[in-house]
């Protein structure tokens, strides 16, 4: 069960973590059902930190999905009231995280034998760029 907004409420509106029954608190569910059974505004909330279900929905109505949300600079995350520095920071270092992960560790040399092998490698490096570039 992920939080939905009820009829008439928006995601401006001011909707506390701490207001909501303990079950249906992010990280609460997060520990019992796992990561899996959380909405991405549900997900953002814990990774930026805030305390507002509005901040994290405002950020996917904004941007309008995770991949996009991805390719937001640094400027345009602190264009959404209630984010600041720190919080754009922590996002900014999650999506450098997650490319990382995609990548093979560092002490592996990958044999390189046709264009998909590098693909598999360069892709998560260059999947959200805006332009192409040269590496």
């Amino acid at each position: 069960m992920s939080i939905q907004f009820q009829p008439g409420e928006t995601s401006r509106s001011r909707r506390l973590i701490r207001d909501l029954p303990l079950q249906e608190q992010p990280l609460y569910r997060l520990n019992q059902q796992g990561s899996t059974h959380l909405s991405d505004s549900e997900l953002l909330a814990l990774i930026f930190g805030h305390n507002h279900l509005n901040i994290a929905q405002e950020l996917i109505d904004q941007f309008g999905d995770l991949h996009q949300l991805a390719r937001a600079g640094t400027h345009f995350l602190l264009r959404i009231k209630g984010l600041g520095p720190a919080q754009a920071a922590r996002w900014q270092a999650t999506v450098e995280l997650s490319r990382r992960l995609r990548l093979p560790p560092a002490d592996s040399r990958p044999q390189i034998s046709c264009p998909a092998d590098a693909a598999k490698i360069l892709m998560p490096l260059m999947q959200d760029l805006l332009q192409e570039e040269m590496r």
